[in-house]
């Protein structure tokens, strides 16, 4: 069974958003304390520099059964808050790449720091496979 995001709030008493679920992360996070960096660090993510106390980081996990090389799918509208909050001081948006999750496995979890800038400089690819539209 998928816990997703209304399941995990309705058992912890949160109240259902009235908002469309396509406008949030997974995770949204201000990071007033620095915990957020440094756990970036400790994975071996340096932050962006512009990042302070005051960023609000999207935190967007996507996990698949195979190795950390196997595609991972993201919806236009992830793609779209990436590209959104790329050079934005103020939101932080982080990939959470957790693979392996086959039982035997041994779960490994990969970050991706602005995701966006990650894709412009070729080191991520996004593809669709039944082509864009055009506007």
């Amino acid at each position: 069974m998928r816990v997703g995001p209304a399941i995990c709030e309705a058992r912890l008493g949160i109240p259902a958003s009235k908002d469309a679920q396509r406008d949030f992360s997974d995770f949204t996070y201000l990071d007033r304390s620095g915990h957020m960096k440094d756990a970036l660090r400790k994975a071996g993510v340096e932050p962006n520099a512009q990042w302070s106390n005051e960023t609000k980081f999207h935190l967007e996990v996507k996990a698949t059964l195979g190795d950390c090389d196997e595609a991972f799918f993201v919806s236009q509208n992830q793609v779209d808050k990436m590209r959104g909050f790329d050079g934005d001081a103020n939101n932080g948006y982080v990939l959470l790449r957790v693979y392996n999750m086959e039982e035997g496995n041994e779960p490994g979890i990969k970050f991706f720091r602005d995701p966006w800038s990650l894709y412009m400089y070729r080191i991520l690819d996004f593809r669709s496979e039944a082509g864009y539209k055009v506007y």
